[in-house]
Formats: structure tokens, sequence, C-alpha cells
């Protein structure tokens, strides 16, 4: 169990004011597991605990993506605490819906554009989302659409449905964004082929498809700064005989 000492009391003052002066990138992975612990094991030091927990699941990440029947599994670990731990990236991702629902109207122009506010619909996740960007005339967002959630969520979408949606939200220009949750952000051939036929089809009906991000462990993949969606237009402009 967690015993009550102060003799890391001073080591989590140090933890704590790297946290409340946004130095986040400065913490270890340590020492971010042992603030969330603060808060599963309202008193003692959690130091030992965070070391055990790293030491059985290999990272952060994957702790934090553990079950509970696999917390439980750990030496000091109830029922009671397994949940709360399981519920903080949960409402992390309700926080990151929250943070776009909020943002919704912001103006996409450049990548980082793309990838900020497709982080807060992304980050966290276990599952693929893949998920729209219907913008109007200006390149505001009308709205934000979740398109599928599962493992290769793209190969689950029927293209055509694609312009009904995009209608539906007078959408005069589109961006895609999906997740990987265990992988790189370098996109695989579904992801390559979706995008493709997708770019294609929304094409056809006027509707210009202007980047597809993909987020993956803090990082981010544009297929337009990588220069695939003017691949795409090339290709379309050869098979279509379009100028």
């Amino acid at each position: 169990m967690i015993k009550d000492s102060n003799l890391h009391s001073g080591h989590w003052a140090r933890i704590r004011d790297k946290i409340l002066k946004n130095n986040i990138s400065s913490l270890t992975e340590i020492e971010a597991l042992e603030a969330l612990l603060q808060f599963v094991f309202v008193r003692g030091d959690t130091n030992e605990m965070a070391c055990r927990l790293i030491k059985k699941f290999g990272s952060f990440s994957n702790v934090m993506q553990a079950s509970i029947e696999d917390l439980m599994i750990v030496d000091g670990f109830g029922k009671t605490s397994a949940e709360k731990l399981v519920m903080m990236p949960k409402l992390l991702e309700f926080f990151n819906l929250c943070e776009a629902k909020r943002e919704v109207s912001e103006k996409l122009v450049t990548t980082a554009d793309c990838a900020k506010i497709a982080n807060r619909y992304l980050s966290g996740l276990r599952t693929e989302r893949l998920i729209m960007f219907c913008l109007n005339d200006a390149g505001f967002v009308n709205k934000v659409v979740i398109l599928a959630e599962g493992d290769e969520s793209g190969a689950k979408i029927d293209i055509k449905d694609l312009i009904v949606i995009a209608q539906k939200h007078n959408a005069k220009s589109v961006v895609f964004a999906h997740n990987h949750p265990n992988g790189s952000v370098k996109p695989s051939m579904i992801d390559i082929n979706f995008t493709k036929r997708a770019y294609n089809i929304l094409r056809l009906s006027g509707i210009p498809l202007y980047d597809h991000i993909i987020i993956a462990k803090g990082e981010y993949f544009s297929f337009a700064y990588f220069g695939l969606i003017i691949q795409f237009s090339n290709e379309f402009k050869n098979n279509f005989g379009e100028k």
C-alpha cells in the first residue's frame, strides 16, 4: 500500500511547481505519473507506486491505457484506485471535446491550425477516430463531423456519403483528420488510398479537400505539407482531363 511520508515533500513540491508554472516538458514520465497518483491516493508518497507502474507497463502512455483488471494486479491497487486512474484519460478526452466545440468557429489557414484543432478531438483516444472539418467560403469551420470510429476507420466509410455530409453542412471545402493511437504519424496505404478516393469524388462535386492530418503521440502528419494533395491534384487532372 501507499505509505504516508514526509521524506519526499520537497520532491513533490518541485513536481507541483513544474506543472503549475507550465514547465510540463521538463517532467519525467515517473514525475507525471506521481502527480496523477496524488489524486488516486489522496495521502501518501506516490513515487514508489509510479516507479512500480512504469516498470510493469513500460511507459506513462501504457499505464494510462491499462485496464482496471491489469492495474489491480499491481501491489497496492484496489478496484477503486484502479477505476480512478482509468477515468483520467477519459476525462481528458471530454475536456478536449469541449475545447474543440468552443473553438469550432476558428479559421483554418495553415497546417498548424488544422493540427491544433484536430488534436483536441483526437489526442488520448485508444481507438481510431476519423473526423471531417466542413469549412465555409472564408475558411471558418461550420461543423466538425465524426465520420467513423474504430481501427482503420477510413476503410469503413462509404466515399459517396462524404458528399452528402459535406453538402448537408454547406461545406465549401473540407479537411480530414484521424489518429493513430498506437503507431507513428506515417500514413498507411489504407490512409493514402482512402484520401485519394475521397479527394477525387469531392473534387468532382466541387468541394476541395485541402488536407488530411494524422495525429499520433504528440506529433502530426499533413498530406498537404508532404505534397500528397498536390500529387492527387495532378493525377486528377490527368485522369479527368482537367486543366
